[in-house]
């Protein structure tokens, strides 16, 4: 999420439509956050419900099976628009495993 915000704070959306370097360094980084949402376990999803977890899935399909249909009209505001307001909802969410792992560990349980 930070390296997306990171490369959208330096692009226009003049910049990103002339160059498909900087598309598919968002469509790339769009598909990574979009994969790892398979990964977050059913409680977190459910603790963290604000996060649009189903999207953020729906938008990595289409940029990885129907990239030839790609809307980069929405591609943009995703980055621009919908992504910003999930950044303190991803550091939370990291903060908050990051405590059970700690306490895991604590009990001495391991992994």
């Amino acid at each position: 999420m930070e390296d997306l915000a990171t490369l959208a704070s330096e692009l226009s959306r003049e910049k990103f439509e002339a160059s498909p370097v900087y598309q598919f360094a968002v469509y790339h980084l769009l598909t990574v956050i979009g994969e790892a949402t398979g990964n977050v376990s059913e409680r977190t999803r459910d603790e963290f419900a604000d996060v649009p977890w189903r999207q953020m899935k729906g938008m990595r399909n289409i940029l990885v099976h129907r990239y030839h249909r790609i809307d980069r009209t929405k591609v943009w505001l995703t980055v621009t628009k919908d992504t910003p307001p999930l950044e303190p909802l991803f550091r939370a969410i990291v903060d908050t495993l990051d405590l059970r792992l700690k306490k895991v560990r604590d009990r001495g349980h391991g992994l």
